[in-house]
């Protein structure tokens, strides 16, 4: 067996808060309007007002819209989805309560609404989504407090797989035309309470020629953390399988041990000879590229940085 060797800014969303009848229900979500039994002067409205920079912003990632949540203690009275085309939005509130809220945006899915402690959001299907969760801001609904400023931050890493070789070495092998890439323990869930991931699982993607065979993937963190229920989260590594017209060609050996820790808005990138003979089950074709010929060290590496 071959040894193994592993060498190894945040961009924030600001929106203000205020609520309108217009907004589209909440996929996944049973909309909550204020709640029922309120007479007439016992409420009051609270407004929201979008920033157009960061509305922009999120126009540019394709992020269509804004998720926002109130609840009263642990339970639920209000919960809507709003186009980021709505820079006005103003929301109808019991008077006089001691309040919770929440925003998130490009979230795939997101379960126990009806309940803070227990809400979970979940990553797209192929972890290819930036995610946003603002913090959970605690007021009281009364005229002190007419409006609310909420502040949405980036909640997901990346690992990207970036094959070392030239363009025309890729461009020109013929023995793959695609890679199967496995990124193991990736985190999948998020507890919005806590503020922590909660589940774990392999991601599959796939990488073409077209995009040079470099792929990506988002997590939610998973950097070692105090609490013995925190560090049980484990690190992610990476595996490939080669594919020429739908047949498995070739694979890894077994999984790189990247040893990658998510933390949010930093990215790793996982640098690795995709023809490197030494990583693989079998021999090169005669038509491929052997280390021989390519001249590449035995070894990947691990590059952090802030994106």
């Amino acid at each position: 067996m071959k040894s193994w060797m592993t060498l190894c800014s945040a961009s924030v969303l600001v929106f203000s808060v205020s609520c309108t009848d217009e907004a589209n229900d909440l996929t996944g979500l049973v909309e909550q309007s204020p709640v029922s039994g309120v007479a007439a002067g016992q409420s009051r409205p609270v407004d929201i007002s979008f920033s157009r920079a960061n509305l922009d912003e999120f126009a540019e990632l394709g992020i269509a819209d804004v998720s926002l949540f109130v609840y009263r203690k642990d339970s639920l009275i209000y919960g809507r989805n709003y186009s980021v085309d709505d820079e006005k939005i103003q929301i109808e509130l019991p008077l006089g309560e001691e309040l919770q809220t929440f925003a998130i945006a490009n979230v795939d899915r997101i379960e126990r609404t009806d309940s803070l402690s227990k809400t979970v959001i979940h990553l797209d299907e192929s972890a290819q989504k930036e995610v946003y969760v603002s913090d959970i801001v605690s007021f009281t609904s009364d005229n002190s407090q007419p409006s609310l400023s909420l502040e949405l931050k980036r909640v997901v890493g990346r690992a990207v797989l970036q094959p070392i070789e030239d363009v025309d070495a890729l461009q020109s092998q013929t023995w793959f035309d695609r890679i199967g890439v496995t990124f193991t323990n990736v985190g999948t869930a998020y507890k919005v309470a806590e503020g922590k991931c909660v589940a774990q699982r392999d991601i599959v993607v796939s990488a073409r020629k077209e995009n040079g065979y470099s792929v990506s993937v988002y997590s939610f963190p998973t950097e070692n953390a105090e609490t013995e229920e925190e560090a049980s989260l484990s690190p992610t590594a990476v595996s490939l399988e080669y594919y020429k017209n739908n047949a498995l060609v070739n694979r890894t050996l077994g999984e790189l041990k990247a040893n990658v820790y998510f933390t949010a808005s930093k990215s790793y990138n996982i640098l690795l000879p995709v023809l490197e003979e030494g990583y693989l089950e079998k021999p090169l074709d005669a038509d491929g590229v052997s280390r021989s010929d390519a001249g590449y060290p035995h070894v990947f590496s691990v590059v952090e940085s802030e994106f």
